[in-house]
């Protein structure tokens, strides 16, 4: 099976200018832990944790009302073509220690496509505010 097959397309997603404030609460209001980070063109612009929210902007003391999420925004986030094979995204994912590969598409740069989760544990909404 192809991931193109496999993949959320509905998972949430939040737009990289949106303020870090934001997205810690569409994370609260979506018991959320985890969301793709989409550029203004719809590109991959990277992926944000709670943890990282935590780690870099509340102990940093960055003003989390008006820094865009994409400042703290982890850029290498695991990635496969929506062509690979669902067992060559698994073995990726087993590989980094993640649970979630994020589709992108490789013609057209790096634009979002969806997600493939390991488990069903990574919320399936519609997308969150300041979402792509």
């Amino acid at each position: 099976m192809k991931c193109s097959e496999a993949m959320n397309t509905h998972a949430a997603t939040v737009r990289a200018h949106a303020s870090i404030r934001v997205v810690a609460d569409t994370m609260i209001k979506r018991d959320a832990t985890f969301f793709p980070v989409i550029g203004k063109d719809g590109d991959l612009a990277g992926t944000i944790t709670d943890r990282e929210i935590l780690r870099h902007a509340t102990s940093t003391g960055l003003d989390v009302f008006h820094t865009a999420v994409a400042h703290i925004a982890s850029l290498d986030a695991l990635t496969c073509s929506p062509e690979d094979e669902v067992s060559t995204a698994e073995q990726k994912m087993k590989e980094a220690h993640q649970a979630r590969i994020l589709v992108v598409g490789v013609e057209s740069g790096r634009k979002y496509l969806g997600l493939i989760a390991l488990d069903s544990a990574t919320p399936a909404h519609a997308p969150a505010e300041g979402a792509a």
